[in-house]
């Protein structure tokens, strides 16, 4: 992944939006060949394409908010990973339950601005009933 050449459409969210919890349905995810063992400088393992699922223009994130979670739920072997407003990477693969991946910060400045995902499978494979769902705590 290179989100200095890539990125999707952007999507904006503040930090209401994701109190209240805010589920994407029926994603479809996996067939990508990259794997992320291949890029220097980022952490983990699992198959992705270049271009993130999901760019987000986050907002009012603030001192409120002490956690963020970014979660998948499906029947595949997910993993994430999420770049911050920084550019800093963090990844997950199975931290959620079964095989789903959780991502949990608490660090909000980071968060405020562009933010990229990228939903993945460890092995590559396909499934369409994947969901990602995104809540802040305050």
């Amino acid at each position: 992944p290179d989100s200095g050449a890539w990125m999707a459409e952007p999507l904006a969210y503040d930090g209401d939006d994701l109190e209240d919890r805010v589920k994407i349905k029926d994603l479809t995810i996996g067939g990508a060949s990259t794997n992320l063992v291949n890029c220097p400088g980022i952490p983990g393992v699992g198959q992705f394409y270049a271009n993130p699922t999901f760019t987000l223009d986050l907002s009012d994130l603030d001192d409120d908010y002490w956690r963020v979670q970014f979660k998948t739920e499906g029947s595949c072997d997910a993993t994430l990973l999420f770049q911050d407003a920084d550019g800093n990477f963090h990844f997950d693969d199975d931290s959620g339950s079964g095989l789903n991946s959780r991502i949990r910060l608490f660090d909000m400045e980071p968060l405020n601005g562009r933010v990229n995902i990228w939903i993945g499978t460890y092995s590559g494979q396909t499934c369409d009933d994947m969901e990602l769902i995104m809540r802040a705590w305050d």
